[in-house]
């Protein structure tokens, strides 16, 4: 059974159930075959602007590590029996799934922009009111 906060992905072939993940380490393999980084891939795939190819690399790759694990050979047969909009939505929500992974996989202590952006944003209102300081 897949486990989507572990960026699975449970497609269901005929009568088999096949759980699909990326790790960290096939989302830069990706990147480099495709020669677009993840995240632009993502929006690609969110827009529904991404390539036939990009979404048959992002499977082909998945199933590297399937459960069950079929030969290689046999991987784009079992595509061939999914609806494109199903191939689809398991690569969106696989590429999504890594990249989450990599957020949650941060050392801890280690601050993004993001939450640099905040701390910036708590020490403004933490100082005395601009309007105030003019007035006196």
């Amino acid at each position: 059974m897949a486990n989507i906060n572990r960026g699975e992905y449970a497609l269901l072939i005929g009568e088999t159930e096949y759980t699909l993940a990326l790790t960290l380490d096939d989302l830069e393999q990706l990147e480099e075959s495709l020669g677009i980084g993840a995240i632009e891939l993502l929006r690609q795939l969110s827009v529904r602007e991404a390539q036939a190819r990009h979404i048959k690399a992002v499977l082909v790759r998945a199933f590297r590590k399937a459960d069950p694990r079929p030969k290689q050979v046999e991987v784009p047969e079992l595509l061939a029996q999914v609806a494109f909009m199903d191939r689809y939505r398991a690569a969106t929500l696989l590429v999504t799934g890594a990249l989450n992974l990599l957020e949650v996989q941060q050392p801890a202590g280690t601050e993004s922009d993001e939450d640099d952006g905040h701390a910036a944003d708590a020490k403004l209102e933490e100082s005395a009111d601009p309007l105030s300081a003019t007035a006196a």
